[in-house]
């Protein structure tokens, strides 16, 4: 027993001092500070400071005992200088996160989660993701078990927090609306008929209460949010984002806004934008899984496919009866090769669409049977691809790459009638509207001389 506590500390050294190590270090990069000075942050801390103390102490202790009274306690004496200027500087982190939260909540775990793995560079192969993938997890880890002990730690003095998960099962708005001084009765009264509509699969109903409830009450955030998910789910971008940049402007704490927000950036092609968005919606609501579940595009983009794991087994945790999360993840396995996993959540994505009441009016459902199909058509299964590019059509009419799939499919076995019509269509429709899989497409049809 006395072994084990004479380790302790030395262990907590250790660990204080390289958690600090990469916390500034990650903030420094964060920050664009030079890579020069980033380094520099991080061997600071460790070890040059805790050295020179122990150095600078060491001296003044020299002129009062000799050396064979202070070697036995070197190994502490240093541990404990590491220990306490590291926790130090943690802490100073945390306090500068907290007083900093109103302009940019969390930074101090954005920077771990954007620049924990600026030590590795652009560098790439199973090793280099393997790591950055574990450095990403501890960051996530981390940020969760700050939330946790802030909220313990704020509740216990008996303030009074609004920090509750959002419903995970819906991709808009993370909290329902309140009667407040902006949100009369009468208001409150539309939008949850609209609300009930929506649930009952009643799109235009719900639309039309929605408006209602902003005509009444122009300051009501959560109905611009509500709103504008119904616009772009009928690929009406220009007015859902109006609707969206209102709420944000009426109430910035709204995390379902920046996510929907971030949601349309992405399928215009704005990718950087789009993942200030969701992290902007992970940082208000670390328990919110649809930001993580429309972020792992952004790294797909990238090939930081890793990364995307990461993401999609988070907002799997959160929510585990989310098709799209599923899809999406079958997206990544396919990506890799990995064609066995890929099709168990494709198959698993689908069965719950299924599953839910509405499971055919949430269009991205047409994505998971539209990659489906791409992956019998790779292996070699037209008949079964051929199912779910009409499968993924019936539920959405208006996704140009299910017919641009389907037309190559018609193409490479033979129905060149057939495969005109859906080419012809997929352009057609990309020609109606922006989505950064046109610009796909436009570059395939080129290649085969359309």
């Amino acid at each position: 027993m006395r072994s084990i506590r004479r380790w302790i500390l030395p262990v907590l050294a250790i660990v204080t001092s390289l958690l600090g190590a990469w916390l500034v270090s990650s903030s420094m990069a964060f920050l664009k500070m030079p890579i020069g000075l980033v380094i520099l942050s991080g061997v600071l801390l460790l070890p040059i400071l805790p050295i020179w103390w122990a150095i600078h102490a060491e001296r003044k202790l020299g002129r009062r005992v000799g050396w064979r009274y202070r070697l036995p306690s070197m190994i502490r004496r240093i541990s404990w200088r590491v220990f306490i200027i590291n926790l130090s500087f943690i802490m100073v982190l945390l306090v500068l996160n907290e007083s900093n939260a109103a302009n940019k909540p969390n930074f101090v775990f954005k920077a771990l989660k954007q620049n924990g793995g600026w030590m590795l560079g652009s560098s790439k192969g199973k090793t280099v993701d393997s790591v950055r993938s574990t450095l990403s997890e501890t960051a996530t880890g981390l940020e969760s078990l700050y939330a946790d002990a802030r909220h313990i730690l704020v509740s216990s003095s008996g303030s009074v927090i609004d920090d509750s998960p959002s419903t995970p099962a819906s991709p808009r708005a993370s909290r329902s609306p309140a009667p407040s001084s902006k949100s009369n009765d009468s208001a409150i009264k539309y939008f949850k008929q609209a609300e009930n509509a929506f649930n009952q699969c009643n799109d235009e109903e719900a639309l039309a209460n929605y408006s209602k409830a902003i005509e009444i009450n122009p300051d009501f955030a959560d109905a611009y949010v509500a709103r504008a998910y119904i616009y772009a789910s009928q690929y009406k971008y220009r007015e859902a984002l109006e609707d969206l940049n209102l709420a944000i402007k009426l109430d910035s704490q709204i995390a379902g806004a920046y996510n929907d927000r971030g949601f349309i950036y992405q399928k215009q092609g704005d990718f950087q934008t789009a993942l200030e968005e969701f992290n902007t919606a992970i940082e208000l609501d670390p328990n919110f899984s649809n930001p993580y579940n429309n972020r792992e595009l952004n790294y797909i983009i990238e090939d930081r496919y890793q990364e995307a794991l990461v993401d999609l087994n988070r907002a799997i945790e959160l929510d585990q009866n989310s098709a799209s999360a599923y899809g999406n993840r079958g997206f990544v396995y396919y990506k890799q090769s990995y064609f066995r996993e890929a099709l168990a959540d494709y198959n698993r994505g689908i069965q719950l669409a299924q599953n839910s009441v509405c499971g055919n009016r949430n269009k991205e459902y047409a994505v998971i049977y539209n990659n489906r199909g791409l992956l019998y058509f790779n292996q070699n299964n037209p008949r079964q691809a051929l199912l779910d590019y009409n499968q993924a059509i019936e539920i959405d009419s208006e996704y140009p790459m299910t017919y641009f799939n389907r037309g190559l499919l018609y193409l490479q076995y033979g129905s060149e009638q057939d495969a005109r019509r859906d080419l012809q269509l997929a352009v057609d429709l990309c020609k109606q509207r922006e989505v950064f899989e046109c610009q796909h497409i436009f570059n395939e049809l080129a290649k085969i001389g359309w």
